[in-house]
């Protein structure tokens, strides 16, 4: 039996919290201020370099847990935030 947890976020309960998609945007069809656009770019740098920076360079030995990396997005409805996320989601795979 599969447990309630489990249930409740893969949809074999009643309901369904959680949805996978294929991302289709990039970050070309985002627009952003322009230090908006370097914090991001700089952010991804860090995904798609954490191997180096945590194992080669060794900031995992000085950093044992929280290694990886969250977004945080935040604004008023329509400012672009899910449109972001999808093109971070597209670029990181």
């Amino acid at each position: 039996m599969a447990s309630p947890l489990i249930s409740f976020f893969t949809g074999l309960g009643s309901r369904r919290v959680v949805e996978a998609v294929t991302p289709a945007r990039t970050l070309a069809d985002v627009v952003l201020a322009p230090q908006t656009r370097r914090a991001l770019e700089q952010a991804l740098a860090q995904v798609h370099h954490h191997h180096l920076i945590f194992n080669r360079w060794g900031l995992g030995e000085r950093h044992t847990s929280g290694r990886g990396l969250a977004f945080n997005f935040a604004g008023q409805p329509g400012t672009g935030k899910t449109i972001c996320a999808e093109a971070i989601a597209y670029d990181s795979v």
